[in-house]
């Protein structure tokens, strides 16, 4: 019998990605997301990095949204096409700030449908 956990894990490993406005990048887990974040902003998967999250807790893996920015400059994002969404302070308001965010206005004219 699959579990619930393999279940998910099947249709996210075999989910084919498809353009979108934005790559969403939640604060963190240290610096270890951001690359993924630029890899998929390069590969042309979007057009715009949000930054998800303003939490301060280093200890947790949370670092504020200028000292992650320079590593995102660095590899290659313009900041014109970088966005902080810094009202969240914890994952569940991060998906609803992803959601129904006001920096939701930034991308409507990124091109996507």
């Amino acid at each position: 019998m699959i579990t619930d956990r393999e279940k998910i894990l099947a249709i996210v490993d075999n989910d084919c990605l498809t353009p979108s406005d934005a790559v969403i990048l939640l604060e963190g887990d240290g610096f270890f997301r951001f690359s993924k974040a630029v890899d998929l902003y390069k590969r042309g998967m979007a057009k715009k990095i949000v930054f998800s999250g303003n939490i301060i807790d280093r200890d947790y893996g949370s670092f504020p949204f200028e000292e992650v920015k320079p590593f995102i400059l660095e590899g290659g994002v313009p900041e014109g096409d970088l966005i902080h969404e810094g009202v969240s302070q914890h994952t569940r308001q991060q998906a609803v700030e992803v959601v129904y965010g006001e920096w939701l206005e930034e991308i409507s004219s990124c091109g996507f449908t």
